[in-house]
């Protein structure tokens, strides 16, 4: 069994660290004073990897942080590696496990096969992305009953998406 690290966040200065002489403790520089950016945000998400960034300034390290912990205590959080999923290779995979009927089927692949933002990761999907597809459907002259139908299809691929925490 692989041991579970605790989820834990904070923010390091890598140009200073604190030294103990006996029982006094004095700030020195590290190796890397100077070097790079100064502030190193760390957290340990809920598959116990630690994902780490740096800052210029700590304020900025910090925001970051309090943003990824909110995230993680609601539940909206995605690992950055799983954001970078595009829609067409989610429902790809998703749609072979789906147990339809072959008019289903066809429906499903018709609305996922007309999205403008196949390649889109779904950490970049906007709003806008869904507003822009939906326009352009209404601009090629389909019905709305047609456009409804479609918006609900590609709709429950962004849900499974967000139960497999691959959209936020």
């Amino acid at each position: 069994m692989i041991p579970r690290r605790n989820r834990r966040a904070d923010v390091e200065d890598l140009w200073w660290k604190t030294v103990r002489e006996g029982d006094s403790e004095k700030r020195v520089e590290s190796k890397l004073h100077g070097i790079g950016k100064r502030w190193r945000a760390r957290y340990v998400d809920d598959q116990s990897r630690e994902h780490t960034r740096r800052f210029d300034r700590k304020v900025d390290a910090q925001a970051f942080l309090d943003g990824i912990t909110t995230s993680q205590v609601v539940g909206n959080y995605v690992d950055p590696v799983r954001g970078k999923i595009t829609f067409r290779s989610f429902y790809q995979e998703w749609s072979s496990r789906q147990v339809w009927v072959p008019g289903t089927l066809q429906a499903m692949n018709l609305a996922a096969g007309g999205v403008t933002f196949p390649d889109v990761a779904f950490a970049d999907l906007r709003p806008s992305h869904l507003e822009t597809w939906v326009k352009g459907m209404q601009d090629r002259g389909l019905a709305p009953g047609t456009i409804k139908t479609r918006f609900n299809n590609v709709r429950s691929v962004l849900r499974a998406a967000i139960r497999d925490k691959v959209l936020a």
